[in-house]
């Protein structure tokens, strides 16, 4: 019986982090669809971030594209990716001029 309940449980926490997982990578996804929507807003200014596009190759990460704004940095990663296919498009590294590290980083959703 006690293993009944064991393996009930742990199913049962098994599901539960497959739920956040799922749900961080939505939070992440609409974080870009956000940041989109941002730099098209009027006030936004322009120069106090630099996005960075991010692909892997044979296990390196590359840099693809740097822009300020994300949707140019996410066409110009794209337009790599479509000239090698080992090349993929993994996040948005998303930088404070001036910083030395990302003040945050968006991953990729290939159908995005």
């Amino acid at each position: 019986m006690t293993y009944v309940i064991f393996i009930v449980v742990g199913l049962y926490l098994i599901y539960n982090v497959l739920v956040i997982v799922i749900l961080y990578q939505k939070i992440k996804f609409l974080n870009i669809k956000n940041e989109m929507k941002l730099v098209e807003k009027e006030n936004y200014k322009l120069g106090t971030y630099l996005y960075m596009g991010m692909g892997k190759i044979k296990d390196k990460t590359v840099c693809l594209s740097v822009a300020y704004k994300i949707d140019y940095c996410i066409k110009k990663a794209r337009e790599f990716t479509e000239l090698i296919d080992e090349l993929k498009f993994i996040k948005v590294n998303k930088i404070k001029i001036g910083e030395l590290k990302s003040y945050d980083t968006l991953k990729i959703d290939q159908s995005l």
